[in-house]
């Protein structure tokens, strides 16, 4: 019986895909560098690194965050399926893109 709590208390702990919602900036990448979600999710960056970046859309200006020091955190909902391909306006070697289904 024990076992038994311990499996529903698991199973409520969290959904599955919120861990997969969530993008770490960690050094001069983007942890995972393709992320695919559901229309109408919420993705949320952290900046795990010692150095600021940002999240940032390179045409549209449908992601713009401010300069997220270490520790900051940005979320995005994404509401039309689609590919957004985003940079760090501070380090545009670091890329990301978010599949949209």
């Amino acid at each position: 019986a024990a076992s038994d709590v311990y499996k529903r208390q698991a199973n409520t702990a969290a959904p599955a895909t919120t861990a997969s919602n969530s993008v770490a900036i960690s050094g001069m990448q983007f942890q995972p560098a393709t992320i695919r979600v559901k229309a109408g999710e919420k993705i949320t960056w952290t900046n795990n690194a010692s150095m600021p970046h940002t999240v940032t859309s390179p045409n549209d200006g449908s992601l713009a965050s401010k300069r997220l020091n270490r520790g900051s955190v940005f979320s995005h909902t994404f509401e039309q399926p689609g590919i957004y391909t985003y940079y760090c306006a501070l380090h545009p070697s670091m890329t990301g893109t978010i599949i949209v289904e």
